[in-house]
């Protein structure tokens, strides 16, 4: 009966809350990547599917970026990857001014009554004084829908010399519902002038939000769970 039981409430909780991938184009950075040891500079290099945004930022030190032991050890050789990487190529924004970012817009539309999840590597070199803040956006036809600033001060410490997921959440909100059949676009933001901001494995995932119905049954799932636990004991 206890396994039945779990079996059933796992069912129902997977049923409310699966999620679906949407595709990114190079979402690693490896189509049009470059050899081990080596970045791209003078002139700058827009990542294949990607726009740099506003068009035309300023400076000159932008795009692949195939890192070595000295700011991310373990990623020299191969497989030439640390933490959350998926490859060995990465983009890097230099010395962009505060405010300029990488931008795509997806061939996935916004969905109706559909939660988003915007993921992505984030690499702090071990040169932690150059790292500069991380700011993601999810948006629809010029319209922002979810927005956070990710501060570098906040995971120097923890994560000096790898990649780590940072998430953005969006959650469903029916003052959007005119945007829906618009395509989705993400933009990474570097914050900070003169500093460095490595990313990678970008990923951006959509759940359908419940059924009134659906959590009905959530709450009498666990309702009757806690009464069968209270007769046992």
């Amino acid at each position: 009966m206890k396994v039945f039981l779990s079996l059933i409430s796992a069912f129902v909780i997977f049923g409310a809350t699966s999620q679906a991938s949407i595709s990114i184009n190079n979402y690693d950075f490896e189509t049009g990547g470059v050899p081990d040891g080596f970045f791209s500079n003078n002139p700058a290099v827009v990542p294949t599917g990607w726009n740099i945004t506003p068009v035309g930022a300023a400076g000159a030190f932008y795009g692949y970026l195939n890192p070595q032991d000295d700011i991310y050890p373990g990623t020299t050789g191969l497989p030439g990857v640390t933490g959350t990487m998926a490859g060995p190529n990465v983009f890097y924004f230099g010395d962009l001014q505060r405010g300029f970012g990488l931008s795509q817009t997806l061939g996935a539309n916004f969905a109706f009554e559909t939660n988003y999840d915007l993921t992505v590597a984030w690499g702090i070199r071990l040169q932690t004084q150059f790292a500069a803040d991380l700011r993601m956006t999810l948006s629809v036809a010029g319209n922002i829908l979810a927005d956070r600033t990710y501060l570098a001060n906040d995971y120097k410490t923890t994560y000096a010399g790898t990649f780590f997921d940072v998430t953005l959440p969006y959650a469903w909100n029916a003052s959007h519902s005119p945007l829906v059949g618009s395509p989705l676009t993400i933009t990474f933001f570097e914050e900070g002038e003169n500093f460095e901001l490595d990313i990678d494995n970008v990923r951006l995932t959509s759940s359908p939000v419940p059924e009134p119905s659906t959590y009905a049954l959530l709450l009498m799932t666990g309702a009757g769970l806690l009464w069968l636990r209270k007769r046992r004991f």
